[in-house]
């Protein structure tokens, strides 16, 4: 009797251990994620930055709604110094793996126009709560758009951290509980750094306001009307800047966690802003952060393939490298984060020509 007593306990601490292997939970397994249509539902704040036809930069913040269906039934956008822009309809569709495409039917009240934006090729991000796409206008403005789902229940001490976003150089500062912002650096394309200041606030719903108010010690207003991520590790920021009329919007990732280059394994959708023009596609990068393949395309239709490069990641996740592509060009990363849950990457390149872009980074299921 002993003996099928012991029998049928090992038989059970069998079934045990396989449970927890097929479920994930024992060592290093992953659990597949799929994406659905239901996924694309909800109300989700959107940003756009990126150039026209003539090389001048634009940047635009609002809202949309999308249906189950992935129909977008409501929203606009604010063009700063340009337009206000009603979104009119158009659809959404997004694959098993989180690719997004889709066209959003727009109205320029301003000067009695139609448009359409069309979005080649997105991502999703794993937790579901961003989408990062490509924008190809068909006014002729080319550049990159980030959807954040609309969360609910902040309060101030969620700021509290340091935060990285790249604009027109590489900005991280720190933020108290009282929401003021205790240090601030800025790095610019030319790699020069200095100083900033400001204040942050948010509401109960994640909406973030204030700004950035000086560069070393001359006044800079850079007005924030943001939000902050359902995860509350990244948000969008967007609004007026001093220094120029077209306004400025931008991806901010929190700084948190330590880090070592493997944490760049796997494959990425990238999307990146260009002189009048995008790029997307894929890289695939491996443990020591080489790039290992990747295959691009621009609004233009250009495409080719990532010939190699790398993507370093500093133990706080500050992030540095180079990508090759076929053409014979490169673009030199000069700074930005991954976050903490290593699904997405937002950082500030320079093209052999010496024109900087916005990269962003976004991890596909594996």
């Amino acid at each position: 009797m002993k003996g099928k007593e012991l029998s049928r306990r090992a038989f059970y601490v069998f079934l045990l251990i396989g449970f927890f292997v097929i479920s994930g939970c024992g060592g290093n397994s992953s659990k597949k994620i799929s994406f659905f249509h239901s996924d694309l539902e909800g109300y989700w704040k959107t940003i756009g930055f990126g150039q026209d036809n003539y090389g001048s930069y634009y940047g635009s913040s609002g809202y949309l709604i999308v249906n189950t269906s992935g129909e977008i039934t409501e929203g606009n956008v604010n063009n700063f110094g340009i337009d206000v822009e009603n979104f009119t309809g158009g659809t959404l569709a997004i694959t098993n793996e989180g690719t997004i495409t889709g066209i959003i039917d727009t109205f320029l009240a301003d000067s009695d126009t139609y448009e359409k934006q069309i979005i080649p090729d997105g991502q999703m991000t794993l937790k579901k709560n961003v989408i990062v796409h490509p924008c190809n206008f068909t006014l002729a403005r080319r550049g990159v758009g980030i959807l954040l789902k609309k969360g609910e229940s902040f309060t101030i001490s969620d700021l509290e951290g340091a935060w990285v976003f790249p604009f027109d150089g590489i900005f991280s500062f720190s933020v108290n509980s009282a929401g003021a912002i205790t240090k601030c650096n800025f790095l610019n394309v030319n790699m020069n750094s200095g100083t900033c200041s400001g204040n942050l606030s948010i509401t109960s719903e994640g909406n973030v306001a204030g700004g950035i108010e000086a560069i070393n010690g001359k006044i800079f207003k850079m007005n924030f009307d943001g939000q902050m991520s359902s995860s509350k590790d990244s948000m969008i920021l967007a609004g007026g800047l001093s220094t120029s009329f077209e306004g400025m919007s931008a991806f901010a990732i929190k700084r948190n966690g330590t880090f070592s280059s493997s944490d760049g394994k796997g494959k990425w959708r990238i999307i990146r802003t260009s002189k009048m023009d995008a790029l997307f596609g894929t890289v695939s990068i491996d443990t020591s952060g080489t790039i290992t393949e990747g295959k691009w395309t621009n609004i233009r239709g250009e495409s080719g393939i990532f010939t190699g490069g790398e993507l370093s990641i500093s133990e706080t996740g500050s992030i540095s490298g180079v990508l090759n592509v076929s053409s014979g060009k490169f673009f030199t990363i000069l700074g930005g984060q991954i976050s903490i849950d290593r699904d997405i990457v937002g950082g500030l390149d320079r093209d052999e020509a010496g024109y900087s872009g916005i990269v962003i980074l976004v991890k596909t299921p594996e």
